[in-house]
């Protein structure tokens, strides 16, 4: 008898895409495509921007697969401003690149069609035991519509949410004391030197080449 083998993809579509075919249509209030409304979670925006959850937790929520996805997409509502960076007291998404980057669509002749805005998320927890918290690292990439004022339409953002290892930058055996403050913020910013060039290394992955 010949077995079946199920074939899986990853789901990463492109930033045209998120923004043409997924965005565009939830805040105007259409159907999805099932292909996306399989995927494409919608979450309380407290859940993600105003401390109820941490990363790993909507991971685990809105990845198909969390042991072996690296990214999950989710839709949610933007927060004020003020609060992007205020995540209670487990940690916060800061600013990673601090400009709004545009997104435009090849198809309807490189117009600009919306915008994104990544952040890093810093793990100050305050002492937090968990070893999924010290393992793993997040990215998140927040893309909004650019749509004419005279279309109706609803308040949404799509977010993509990434995940990194850590690399091993040398942390203290069993029965060593604990570093101090000076050793732990050297270890911090080699992390964060790391984790620029994942996020480098990534973006250029994602990014599809210029049509022939």
């Amino acid at each position: 008898m010949v077995g079946r083998m199920l074939i899986r993809y990853n789901y990463v579509p492109s930033d045209e895409y998120i923004i043409s075919d997924i965005l565009n249509l939830k805040v105007r209030g259409e159907a999805l495509a099932p292909c996306d409304l399989d995927v494409v979670k919608e979450i309380d925006s407290h859940d993600l921007y105003g401390g109820g959850k941490k990363p790993i937790d909507i991971f685990s929520i809105c990845a198909e697969d969390p042991e072996r996805d690296r990214c999950a997409h989710l839709l949610t509502t933007p927060p004020p401003p003020s609060s992007i960076s205020e995540n209670g007291d487990i940690g916060a998404w800061k600013a990673f690149i601090h400009h709004p980057e545009p997104v435009a669509d090849r198809r309807l002749g490189n117009l600009r069609v919306g915008s994104k805005n990544t952040f890093l998320y810093d793990n100050d927890d305050g002492g937090s035991n968990s070893n999924l918290d010290k393992l793993y690292g997040w990215f998140m990439t927040e893309y909004t519509t650019l749509l004419p004022p005279t279309v109706p339409s609803l308040n949404y953002v799509l977010c993509r949410i990434e995940r990194f290892e850590y690399p091993d930058v040398g942390g203290g055996g069993e029965g060593e004391e604990e570093e101090d403050d000076e050793e732990e913020e050297e270890r911090l910013m080699e992390l964060d030197k790391e984790a620029v060039k994942i996020a480098a290394d990534a973006a250029a992955i994602r990014v599809p080449a210029p049509a022939a």
